[in-house]
């Protein structure tokens, strides 16, 4: 089977502060503290209704209020009397409502977090005491022989690579976004391998039935960028379905 492999790249906006309409939309947290990259003039934080949420002069250092699990707020910030910004406002746990099946061997440090982003992890033998349906998301640290689900999402330590693809994929997609990364892929007569020589953020491997997404080893899971990533991939193959 001829297999189709893509390059692409995705460009996510960064914050930049200056005069002008607002063109951007930086994503915060709510809940923590966040430091945004200004120092000077006064600024202050509104909702799109004109209700001031923060403000001050100078360094721009927010803790705001915690929302409700999975909500988000609009926000404008301004400086100098100006609109610089478009904030979007996120809750601590944007991953609630999202269920996941995960083998018992994944990292403490990954399940950690995903737990504490608001994501129901499923232990795959205790799925049939669940009264809801079976996820349809499995989260791996390595790359199994079989899968669960309609999606494996694959977080591999350096020392798994290179990856051997084993079963034929209909298509093989390697993805780079602005915050890079180091998977590549080879793929010839011989041989079928993800490897984390190159600068990509992550690899899609798709068959019927199932997408296979694999992390590169630089892929900090716990920034709020990298979990609404995880969001919109979810979302993509539960509306393919």
């Amino acid at each position: 089977m001829k297999i189709l492999i893509r390059l692409l790249m995705l460009m996510t906006a960064g914050l930049v502060l200056q005069g002008g309409e607002p063109e951007q939309t930086n994503r915060i947290f709510s809940g923590e503290e966040v430091l945004l990259p200004y120092n000077g003039e006064s600024w202050t934080l509104k909702t799109l209704h004109g209700r001031v949420i923060a403000a001050g002069t100078g360094e721009i250092r927010l803790n705001l209020a915690a929302l409700e699990p999975g909500a988000t707020q609009e926000a404008e910030l301004q400086i100098a009397g100006q609109i610089t910004q478009k904030i979007t406002i996120y809750s601590p746990q944007p991953l609630a409502g999202y269920r996941f099946f995960t083998p018992l061997e994944i990292r403490p440090a990954e399940q950690k977090i995903l737990q504490k982003r608001g994501m129901k992890l499923v232990d795959a033998d205790d799925n049939e005491e669940e009264p809801e349906p079976a996820p349809k998301v499995a989260v791996y640290d390595h790359f199994p022989a079989d899968f669960q689900g309609s999606l494996a999402l694959v977080f591999p330590a350096k020392g798994d690579f290179p990856l051997d693809l084993g079963a034929t994929w209909q298509q093989v997609s390697l993805v780079r976004t602005a915050a890079g990364g180091d998977l590549s892929i080879t793929m010839d007569n011989t041989m079928q391998v993800i490897d984390n020589k190159g600068n990509y953020t992550y690899a899609v491997l798709t068959r019927p039935h199932l997408t296979v997404v694999v992390f590169n080893t630089q892929f900090k899971l716990e920034q709020l960028e990298n979990l609404l990533l995880l969001k919109q991939l979810i979302n993509g193959v539960e509306e393919a379905e």
